[in-house]
């Protein structure tokens, strides 16, 4: 089984080893086996294949929001090369990975390797920053609930053993079908809130917070879309929301993302300062050569 996940963007001479490290809580035990400079180009990659992690082309500021499960605008502090050094990362692991427990086993393992390869140093803090508040439009409700069926397929792209069928699964695929409507959303039993739910998709492509204040409660089957172009235009200069490699837009008329939750959904989107938690960098070093 291998899980590859892509963020949604040196010479290679071997670093050290690193040596054998328990995890907390005992979810697994592993060993580095090598941590390199990259010489690849493009994006960061990150392969979870059985007793192995695979970090492909990763700066640290990458690394930290893996490890600490934080977005980019929660990142402060730390050395300028944090955001430029690319490294290739291998873990060898002396346990499979736990489907339940999976993403609290790569941030522990992240943890105990940034602390003890990169010296990282951080504390969490608590600042008033523009987050988004997730309501019910004036003009009403166009959400439907779901139907109670579920899409077939693995998120994590696992391949199924012989005789098998794949589960059942409620969540969300986003792609990039056309020129007008350049990002799509089909969800399938999505909450608005919570960790898989609509302000989390919301919450990556703004990179802000967004808190659901609807009030509403169930799953909702929800198809979107918007284009990233027109998005980052609404957002003006102080917006994160990059376009990325998608096409551009051959239409000046194509709704943005806060257009489209309205006019599609019957949500509103709205910037106000509130709190979110700040990940501070107080000490990171280059891992030593061997």
């Amino acid at each position: 089984m291998v899980r590859t996940l892509t963020n949604f963007g040196m010479g290679g001479r071997l670093l050290m080893l690193f040596g054998l490290v328990s995890v907390t809580g005992s979810l697994a035990q592993f060993q580095v086996a090598a941590i390199k400079p990259s010489t690849g180009a493009g994006s960061s990659s990150v392969s979870m294949r059985p007793r192995e992690l695979i970090v492909k082309n990763t700066t640290l500021r990458f690394l930290i929001r893996m490890a600490y499960q934080v977005r980019d605008f929660q990142i402060t502090g730390g050395p300028a090369w944090m955001n430029s050094d690319r490294y290739d990362i291998t873990v060898k692991m002396d346990v499979d990975w736990i489907k339940e427990s999976r993403e609290k086993m790569l941030g522990q393992m992240l943890q105990a390797l940034l602390k003890e390869r990169f010296k990282l140093i951080v504390h969490r803090e608590t600042k008033e920053l523009p987050v988004y508040s997730l309501t019910v439009s004036k003009y009403g409700l166009r959400l439907s609930p779901s139907k109670g069926s579920c899409t077939h397929f693995e998120w994590g792209r696992y391949a199924i053993p012989p005789g098998k069928q794949p589960p059942d699964y409620c969540g969300a695929v986003e792609a990039g079908p056309n020129l007008r409507l350049n990002h799509t959303l089909d969800g399938v039993g999505m909450s608005l809130g919570g960790a898989s739910g609509l302000t989390t998709v919301l919450s990556r492509e703004l990179d802000r917070n967004v808190n659901d204040k609807t009030g509403l409660t169930g799953l909702f089957d929800i198809h979107l879309e918007w284009n990233r172009e027109a998005t980052a235009r609404s957002m003006g200069p102080q917006g994160r929301v990059d376009p990325g490699k998608l096409p551009p837009s051959t239409d000046d008329e194509s709704p943005s993302i806060f257009t489209a939750v309205e006019d599609q959904l019957g949500l509103k989107l709205d910037s106000y300062n509130g709190p979110v938690e700040i990940l501070v960098v107080d000490r990171a070093g280059k891992p030593s050569e061997n």
